[in-house]
């Protein structure tokens, strides 16, 4: 079913992308960071399940509890250990897996656009997911409407619309002065508006919650599973248009060939090749560190607010 030799470049790509910032960063890491990006409420549910198993809340009576989820019982709930460092974790760590491959290349290429306008789309990410994570209770359709979930909206907004341009625009290349396309014109029609109708159904997922919200236990228990299958779709979708995007774009800028002159070498042999690999790494650490930092304090405001 899984052959490992037709599995090894999966595994090592993970691998890479488990690395980063000291991983490489090719398509095949980027595009696996993506991919994991939409695993995210697939992993929360699988963190809750561990948990209500493993703590053995799973032999508790049920009726002498608020609700049957896994969040409410005692070893799960959301003030304990689990809810409050490895919940959080899990619904993070992909977006800041792309983000350090985003400043890593920036790092390598110095080159602004587009790497560090795609490492602020998976901050805005980032920032919406982490708020969420320490306020579940401003993804319920109930909650009052306090400033801070104000702010929280707005930035739930800018990062669905920043992420769909980013789909459309950079992922897919669909733009103006683009040499080919190898689809049929309505592929791109249709998935264009589908990509942006799915973001704003599916970006919910990245936010835990309980069977409480947004609009009842219902409802979310109803749709739950076509949400699934439309992120599935979606991220089918992206990729069949992300990879004909990268195939184009390799064969008009003449990379068929993955080779690099000798000559593009010279003079960066012995001393010089060595200082400027260590000036390159310091700069990669100081950048790292900043993302680091600006990612703690982001944290702190969304724990503590």
């Amino acid at each position: 079913v899984m052959p490992w030799k037709k599995r090894r470049g999966l595994a090592r790509g993970l691998k890479e992308v488990v690395k980063t910032p000291m991983g490489r960063v090719g398509f095949r890491e980027n595009l696996i960071g993506d991919f994991l990006t939409s695993f995210v409420k697939v992993n929360v549910a699988l963190a809750y399940s561990i948990c209500y198993y493993a703590s053995g809340d799973y032999k508790l009576d049920q009726s002498t509890l608020s609700t049957s989820s896994p969040a409410n019982f005692p070893h799960c709930t959301s003030s304990s250990p689990w809810s409050l460092v490895t919940i959080p974790l899990i619904s993070v760590l992909p977006l800041l897996w792309r983000l350090g491959q985003c400043v890593v290349r920036y790092s390598t290429t110095r080159s602004p656009w587009p790497h560090l306008a795609n490492a602020g789309k998976y901050f805005f990410a980032f920032t919406v997911v982490i708020f969420g994570v320490f306020h579940d209770s401003w993804t319920k359709g109930n909650a009052d409407g306090s400033a801070y979930r104000i702010v929280w909206i707005v930035f739930f907004g800018i990062a669905t619309m920043y992420q769909w341009f980013w789909d459309v625009a950079m992922d897919w290349g669909i733009k103006k002065g683009r040499p080919v396309y190898l689809f049929p014109k309505f592929v791109y029609v249709s998935f264009v508006p589908m990509d942006l109708v799915l973001r704003f159904l599916w970006v919910l997922s990245l936010v835990p919650y309980d069977a409480s919200s947004p609009f009842g236990s219902n409802i979310v228990t109803a749709t739950a599973p076509f949400l699934a299958i439309a992120e599935v779709f979606r991220r089918l979708a992206w990729c069949l248009l992300r990879v004909e995007n990268e195939h184009i774009s390799n064969a008009s800028n003449y990379r068929k060939v993955n080779f690099v002159p000798l000559e593009q070498f010279e003079g960066n042999e012995g001393e010089e090749g060595e200082e400027g690999e260590r000036i390159m790494r310091r700069r990669l650490t100081l950048e790292i560190f900043g993302v680091l930092v600006l990612v703690g304090v982001v944290t702190s405001l969304a724990y503590f607010s």
